[in-house]
C-alpha cells in the first residue's frame, strides 16, 4: 500500500509527465521561451487529475521593485523561467529543480547573479497567463503539448 502510494503521488505524476514531454519534444524544447507554454499544460493536466499546482516566475529585477506579476510586466522586465510548483516543490522541463539551481541557470544564462522569485500563481491568474503568452519567447502552445500528453 505504501509503495502504491508513493509511485501515484503528485510528485510521480509531474514527473512522469515531465520524462514522457522529454522523449516526445526534447528536453531543450521544454526551456528557452517554451517553459511558460509547457508548465501551463501540466498544471492543467494534473487540474484535470484534482492536483493543484501553481506557478512560479524567475524575473530580472534589479531595483527590488517588483512584488507581483502584474508590476513586473508593466515595467517590462525580463521573464527568466516558468516552473510548477507543488507543495513546496519547483519542476520544470528538466525535472524538480531547487531555488539554489534557478538563481544559478539566471546567472549562467543571463548574467543576473540577484533575480526575483514571484510564485503561488494559479494556472487561472490572468497576469500569469497574460506574462506566458506575451513575455515568454514561445514558439509551441500549450494546446500542443497537451494534444500530445494526454
Amino acid at each position: 500500500m505504501v509503495i502504491l502510494e508513493v509511485l501515484n503521488s503528485p510528485e510521480q505524476n509531474i514527473l512522469s509527465l515531465i520524462k514522457k514531454s522529454q522523449s516526445i519534444f526534447g528536453i531543450d524544447t521544454l526551456s528557452g521561451g517554451n517553459c511558460g507554454m509547457f508548465a501551463l499544460a501540466i498544471g492543467r493536466i494534473l487540474q484535470d487529475k484534482n492536483i493543484t499546482t501553481t506557478l512560479g516566475f524567475l524575473i530580472r529585477d534589479d531595483d527590488g521593485e517588483y512584488n507581483n506579476l502584474r508590476d513586473a510586466q508593466a515595467g517590462e522586465t525580463d521573464f527568466y523561467h516558468v516552473v510548477i510548483e507543488y507543495k513546496g516543490k519547483m519542476f520544470d522541463g528538466t525535472g524538480m529543480v531547487t531555488k539554489k539551481q534557478l538563481l544559478a541557470m539566471a546567472n549562467d544564462e543571463y548574467g543576473d547573479s540577484n533575480p526575483r522569485y514571484l510564485g503561488q500563481y494559479t494556472i487561472n491568474d490572468r497576469h500569469a497567463l497574460s506574462v506566458i503568452d506575451n513575455d515568454t519567447n514561445w514558439t509551441i502552445p500549450a494546446s500542443n503539448f497537451l494534444v500530445k500528453l494526454t
